[in-house]
């Protein structure tokens, strides 16, 4: 179990990691109102990032010697296992995203995918002319704006219910005592 100090040290950690997920998610409303593209990807790369820092505190590899500390800090916060941030599948589809990208691209002959899509499910309202090749499938990374969601290689993922839980979270560290 950790000692006071170093649960302090990490409860500060989680809320100043939040804060800078929740600043981006600010950032990413904005861009997306000036359809800044590259401010778009950029914030949502930090809210992925600030959240998977905290993930990592909250749940740490299995070969982590602080496995059974970080049970203990959760149980503090009263943060369920089952908490979208418990999420390791998502977290690892971005920070091991070269692997995925050539995983695909090896299994893939055809060399047609698209990055970095915008609203990429409205796609199927267009007719477009390869009709035979599935956009969603070859999308490797989109955003829809108007659900606030990511699609990673045809999964989504609902950026709303992240930010809902590290907002939910903050309140929980200013609780503990943090600011």
């Amino acid at each position: 179990m950790y000692n006071f100090i170093e649960e302090s040290v990490l409860v500060s950690e989680i809320a100043f990691q939040i804060r800078i997920a929740l600043n981006a998610n600010q950032r990413l409303k904005n861009a997306v109102d000036k359809g800044e593209k590259i401010e778009i990807w950029g914030s949502i790369q930090s809210i992925l990032v600030s959240s998977a820092n905290v993930s990592k505190i909250l749940w740490p590899s299995a070969k982590s010697k602080y496995r059974k500390n970080s049970a203990a800090l959760r149980r503090v916060l009263q943060i369920n296992d089952d908490d979208i941030l418990s999420n390791r599948d998502f977290r690892n589809t971005f920070e091991h995203y070269d692997e995925r990208l050539l995983t695909w691209l090896e299994k893939n002959p055809l060399p047609f995918y698209r990055d970095l899509a915008m609203n990429p499910n409205l796609e199927e309202l267009y007719d477009y002319p390869f009709r035979d090749i599935s956009f969603k499938s070859n999308i490797h990374r989109g955003y829809n704006s108007f659900d606030n969601s990511l699609v990673v290689f045809s999964e989504r993922f609902y950026l709303n219910k992240l930010i809902q839980s590290l907002e939910e979270l903050l309140k929980k560290c200013q609780a503990y005592g943090v600011l």
